[in-house]
């Protein structure tokens, strides 16, 4: 952590290391019979990062992501806010207005239907209100400035606290969830507890 202040970046991101079945990381951990942190230590080594990051002026604004001011990732805050973003080439994905889709992922076919005239968007739907509503709170949520409850009620015509608040109000007395007025969102400790939390709505 101290190497990468040092280093004076504007932006950082930091996750949490995650092994899948068939990493070649894994393997390795397992013949040098090393281990993950426990949870707990996880958690200390998370908050700790965060504090020194805040100190050395990045500041947290999504729980992954620390940045210095005006240096957020505009790329990624398209997704946490809901925006519409257009992907192109083999495989983009890309939602506008509500409708998703995706291209084709085969270079050969992405090719062959550009030159036929063709259509390289495959599996386009429309989302329901009720799939923008729980995403826009899934992902609203990972932003430390949390969400307005007045402008997801403008935006799908529901109050979440109407719809979600016996789930919400004890994460608020838990510490794990705050709430000023309108807005509302994850705390520091609730961050830990994001997957567990953020199922709410999904």
């Amino acid at each position: 952590m101290y190497q990468a202040i040092e280093l004076a970046p504007d932006h950082l991101s930091l996750y949490l290391l995650e092994l899948y079945p068939n990493a070649p990381l894994k393997e390795d951990m397992a013949r040098a019979r090393w281990s993950q942190a426990p949870d707990e230590d996880a958690a200390t080594m998370y908050t700790a990062a965060m504090e020194r990051l805040e100190d050395a002026g990045l500041a947290q604004y999504e729980i992954s992501n620390v940045a210095r001011p005006d240096r957020e990732s505009r790329h990624n805050l398209k997704y946490w806010t809901g925006g519409s973003w257009r992907g192109f080439g083999c495989g983009a994905h890309s939602t506008v207005e509500g409708t998703r889709w995706h291209n084709v992922a085969s270079t050969t076919d992405y090719i062959e239907r550009m030159q036929d005239g063709r259509d390289v968007a495959i599996d386009t739907h429309a989302l329901s209100n009720d799939a923008r509503l729980e995403e826009a709170l899934f992902t609203g949520l990972r932003l430390s400035v949390g969400v307005d409850a007045g402008n997801i009620q403008l935006r799908f015509g529901v109050d979440p606290w109407s719809r979600y608040g016996t789930h919400l109000q004890p994460l608020v007395g838990t510490g794990f969830v705050w709430r000023e007025g309108a807005r509302f969102g994850l705390t520091r400790p609730g961050m830990l507890m994001a997957n567990e939390i953020l199922a709410i709505f999904v």
